[in-house]
């Protein structure tokens, strides 16, 4: 039981003590710090909520509803240990900027209500597992020009299926895996040039996604196995969100390897692949539109399906450094350029390409009796020397 003088100071309070202002519940957090949680909004008479940045005077104890008076308080996060959410039937939330952190944990629920709209607060720094995840009315997320945030931890908007906008600040260093996946309703995201890494699913299901922009300069290194599987409507990636650049998407150049499925089932039409690329692996741009494929020199390895089911890929060019490809072209009937500048053929097997493209497509390269000669090669029907005047369809 608190013991109540005229003014309650801040000694008579503990660590997990619950009380409320306003229709709204804080939980101490440090008795030192002057800290306090907020965890709960039982109203249901606003629209917009905003989370005050300190908390003194009157308020009511959460349980026995007795009133007191206490010190000032900095609201510094949301959430506490073992505690549920409640924003009520709150459409837009407004954090207070003091709020530096989201506490979340598997024994933690939010109830969203009717949440369309949250604005985070500039000095909150990681968005943890899992809190907004099905938050299936929530539409926009808006951080502050000034935000500090550094990481979007793994499943922290999946299932959010009616977010449309959201503009990623310029601090964000990762997306965690599964960050984003199934948000059904976005249809275009931009990749602050301070991301370093793309979690694994980060935007797998995305079905409405059409644009990526990542910026000029991007630091990006790592994009997670089936970071955008199954955006179908994906079509452009690149330094731009608009659709005259639809037909110019690239990657940056600090990739180093494409991983399992990235971007199954997208449908790009064109990809400039990143100078610095070493592996692509399998299914990368399985099921695709694309026309043509320059594969950059220093990619030593193309794994299984990687380019699998592109029905409009005609023209692929296969550098010197390559050693190895799997069934990397099967279900692409429609080859009718391969140009391979490898002196030495790699080596390929018998599903590496159909048996279609082996009948039909040109294979240009340096030395033609090699080719003849190497396993699996020897299939092609023609095989002709790119020195000796044939046409160079341009990259």
């Amino acid at each position: 039981m608190l013991l109540f003088l005229a003014t309650m100071n801040v000694q008579a309070l503990k660590v997990g003590d619950i009380f409320e202002k306003n229709k709204m519940a804080y939980v101490v957090t440090s008795i030192t710090n002057s800290t306090v949680a907020f965890v709960e909004y039982y109203g249901n008479d606003v629209n917009t909520l905003t989370i005050p940045q300190t908390i003194q005077g009157k308020v009511q104890d959460y349980i026995t509803m007795e009133e007191m008076e206490i010190g000032r308080f900095t609201v510094t996060s949301i959430g506490a240990s073992g505690r549920n959410y409640n924003f009520g039937n709150v459409k837009h939330l407004i954090m207070a900027n003091t709020i530096e952190s989201i506490y979340w944990n598997d024994n933690s629920e939010i109830y969203f209500g009717n949440l369309e709209e949250i604005t985070m607060s500039k000095n909150l720094k990681k968005i943890p597992f899992g809190p907004f995840q099905g938050g299936d009315n929530l539409k926009t997320i808006t951080f502050p020009s000034d935000s500090k945030l550094e990481s979007i931890d793994k499943e922290a908007f999946w299932g959010c299926t009616a977010l449309q906008n959201v503009h990623l600040p310029n601090s964000l260093k990762t997306i965690g895996d599964y960050a984003f996946r199934d948000c059904t309703a976005l249809q275009k995201i931009e990749i602050p040039k301070s991301v370093i890494s793309i979690g694994k699913w980060a935007f797998w299901g995305c079905n409405a996604l059409e644009y990526v922009s990542y910026g000029n300069g991007s630091e990006l290194t790592s994009i997670g196995e089936s970071a955008f599987s199954d955006c179908i409507s994906l079509k452009g990636i690149n330094t731009s969100l608009t659709r005259a650049e639809l037909d110019k998407s690239s990657l940056p150049d600090g990739i180093t390897t494409l991983e399992e499925l990235v971007f199954y089932g997208c449908s790009l039409h064109s990809m400039v692949l990143p100078t610095n690329l070493k592996e692509i692996k399998m299914g990368a741009f399985y099921g695709c539109q694309l026309s043509k494929i320059d594969i950059p020199n220093g990619v030593t390895r193309i794994e299984n399906s990687a380019f699998g089911n592109n029905s409009k890929l005609k023209t692929i060019w296969l550098p010197s450094s390559l050693e190895y490809i799997d069934c990397a072209f099967g279900s692409c009937p429609n080859i009718e350029n391969i140009y391979s500048f490898k002196e030495e053929p790699p080596i390929i097997n018998e599903f590496t390409f159909d048996k279609i493209v082996f009948s039909n497509a040109k294979l240009l390269v340096h030395d033609v009796s090699k080719y003849k000669e190497a396993p699996c090669w020897e299939y092609f029907q023609n095989i002709k020397d790119m020195d000796a005047g044939y046409t160079y369809i341009s990259r």
